[in-house]
């Protein structure tokens, strides 16, 4: 999504006393809150075209039967003498995972 300025539109902030003012307090809180709308509406339409074109957001869904394999395996390793963090990564965990 273009900004404003490179679609060729002018934006003007205008307040009810007249035009904003960056160095009067109030008139630089309100502009600063109207990036911030600005900012987060970007985003949003962003997410949306984003996930019209097939992305997905968040962790990818795990199977639970993969999950107990593999923690099986960490956990025969582990009583074999092996270092967890060693055999998690085998399976593709991180070592954070590892730690409790």
């Amino acid at each position: 999504m273009k900004s404003p300025q490179h679609s060729g539109i002018s934006v003007h902030s205008v307040g009810r006393d007249g035009p904003i003012d960056e160095d009067r307090p109030n008139d630089a809180r309100h502009n600063g809150r109207v990036r911030t709308r600005l900012i987060v509406e970007r985003v949003i339409d962003g997410i949306a075209v984003a996930q019209g074109a097939g992305s997905r957001f968040g962790r990818p869904v795990s199977d639970p039967t993969v999950i107990a394999e593999k923690l099986k395996f960490v956990c025969a390793a582990w009583k074999n003498g092996k270092k967890v963090a060693a055999t998690a990564e085998l399976v593709g965990w991180s070592v954070l995972l590892t730690r409790g």
